[in-house]
């Protein structure tokens, strides 16, 4: 380890780079670094040369099974890179493929005669708003779902919320590989993560239901209001929530009318309930990262 003592000139502090790091990484007086500072309060200052790039994925398949290459797309897609080509060896059906579930949400991917190509891709900065963002898209969901239950709407909306799911897990992928500047906190990433999952299987499940379902939506749509509220300031300098609102949370899901299965609709409200006790246990185990942070 080199200590350094910390200089000042006016209001300026400043160290000197270590002469050995700055001919390794051949810094002159021309060069630039970039610094960040970390969520432990360390600094950490690379030379603007070693930043991440991204790099094109090429891969070449010999395999013409859809469900294989269905994966292959959205694991290239959930890639940091600037873009993917996926060379095929053998000839596909693109119109059978092109019915897959979540490829129709995947934006600038084309299918081309023996590839498979994306250029580029969208991302959001803001983690936070794309929860925020899927929550919001649940709760429309299950008041169409109880108002008219529209189908054609009610599909829109479970695409859309597919489409919000890939891209975030896109976004946070990004973050954790090329340190992108967010006022969330690398746990919180984490939390994100997590809890869009078992959202994004909830909505695969709500979608399964009938009109006769209305007054268990509206059990459903009574917790995810309340999730609603608990992460309405999401992304906040100061955001945080406490245990006792994630009891809260917990308490409502527990209130929800336990489910004997007799067919398959009973077994999808079993799984609904399941989903929102697995969203519960990500709140809590939220809250209590937040519990800590006070003590420290």
């Amino acid at each position: 380890m080199d200590i350094r003592n910390v200089q000042k000139t006016g209001n300026m502090h400043y160290v000197y780079l270590p002469t050995a790091w700055c001919k390794k990484n051949k810094l002159t007086s021309q060069s630039k670094v970039s610094t960040v500072m970390n969520e432990d309060s360390t600094l950490t200052v690379s030379p603007e040369l070693q930043e991440g790039k991204k790099k094109q994925l090429v891969l070449r398949v010999k395999e013409d099974n859809l469900d294989v290459l269905h994966k292959l797309i959205i694991a290239s897609y959930l890639t940091p890179a600037a873009g993917f080509k996926i060379i095929l060896d053998k000839p596909i059906d693109y119109t059978k493929l092109l019915d897959k579930k979540k490829l129709i949400s995947l934006e600038l991917v084309e299918l081309n005669k023996g590839s498979i190509t994306c250029e580029s891709s969208l991302l959001v900065d803001d983690v936070g708003s794309l929860l925020k963002t899927m929550i919001r898209k649940i709760r429309n969901m299950l008041t169409i779902m109880m108002k008219n239950h529209t189908p054609e709407l009610i599909g829109r909306y479970e695409e859309e919320i597919d489409r919000n799911q890939l891209l975030l897990d896109k976004s946070i992928t990004e973050a954790f590989t090329f340190h992108h500047s967010s006022q969330l906190k690398t746990i919180e990433l984490y939390y994100i993560s997590l809890m869009s999952k078992e959202l994004e299987r909830l909505v695969d499940v709500l979608y399964t239901m009938k009109p006769i379902d209305t007054a268990y939506i509206q059990s459903i749509l009574t917790i995810i209001d309340y999730l609603k509220d608990v992460l309405a300031e999401l992304g906040a300098e100061h955001f945080a929530f406490t245990s006792e609102t994630a009891i809260g949370f917990i308490k409502k899901v527990d209130a929800l009318e336990t489910i004997k299965v007799k067919d398959v609709a009973s077994y999808e409200k079993k799984r609904a309930k399941e989903l929102l006790v697995n969203v519960s246990e990500v709140l809590v185990d939220w809250a209590l990262f937040y519990e800590l942070d006070k003590t420290i």
